[in-house]
């Protein structure tokens, strides 16, 4: 919220200095509606920041984002900064010749145009990319979870004759791919349930049940990691 109120002010106050150079500094002018058009779209591009900043910088509160908001800030900045020279060009030729009023209209119009294409499709990249960096945290979602619940079991596993067994699996599980797709979904679903059942016999001290759930957890572990070699 401070970021944004501060960059409202600065903003306000860059129009607030441009409006009183634009008006105050005393220079001849042929065309009067030039003059004020010339004017409009210039503060229509310094407003125009305010919108590149909020989608840069305000949408979501992380770094990544903000990071990725970048290349949307910049062309906003390249546009304000393409609008300003336009602007001064044509206020500078205003004052020794009448500016065609279409000049005046089309240069800004065609300039806030690939401004807005280049901060609409730049935007839409950000957003895709911080979609797969969303499906890619959710994607793992499954073996972190089991990586975790199995780090616990670790530490108070103490039936010596399945240590090694047991070992071994959370190894599998520890160095397994962590990305899932949908051709991993049944899988997942049978390590999940298998794993409930290795922990139900694992705390009812039912060892013959526990190697057994070691066992077919182990090969479902080895199965999944073979599809998703293969799905690559």
């Amino acid at each position: 919220m401070k970021n944004k109120l501060r960059f409202a002010i600065v903003l306000a106050i860059l129009i607030i200095l441009y409006t009183v150079c634009y008006f105050v500094i005393p220079y001849p002018h042929k065309d009067t509606t030039v003059f004020a058009l010339t004017y409009v779209f210039a503060v229509v591009a310094f407003a125009s920041q305010g919108y590149t900043f909020y989608v840069s910088f305000c949408k979501k509160d992380t770094l990544k984002s903000k990071v990725y908001g970048l290349p949307i800030f910049r062309v906003g900045i390249i546009y304000l900064s393409v609008a300003l020279l336009t602007s001064i060009i044509i206020t500078v030729v205003n004052a020794f010749v009448a500016v065609p009023l279409w000049i005046a209209i089309i240069l800004p119009v065609v300039l806030l145009g690939f401004a807005a294409i280049g901060c609409i499709t730049t935007e839409a990249v950000k957003e895709e990319i911080e979609r797969q960096d969303d499906k890619i945290i959710y994607d793992t979602h499954f073996i972190d979870n089991l990586k975790t619940e199995f780090k616990s079991l670790l530490v108070t596993f103490n039936y010596e004759p399945l240590k090694a067994k047991f070992n071994k699996l959370y190894d599998s599980i520890n160095y397994s791919d962590p990305v899932s797709n949908e051709s991993l979904i049944l899988i997942e679903d049978e390590m999940d349930k298998n794993y409930i059942l290795l922990k139900d016999a694992l705390y009812n001290k039912d060892y013959v049940e526990l190697e057994k759930q070691i066992d077919k957890l182990l090969l479902l572990v080895n199965e999944r990691s073979a599809r998703c070699k293969s799905s690559k």
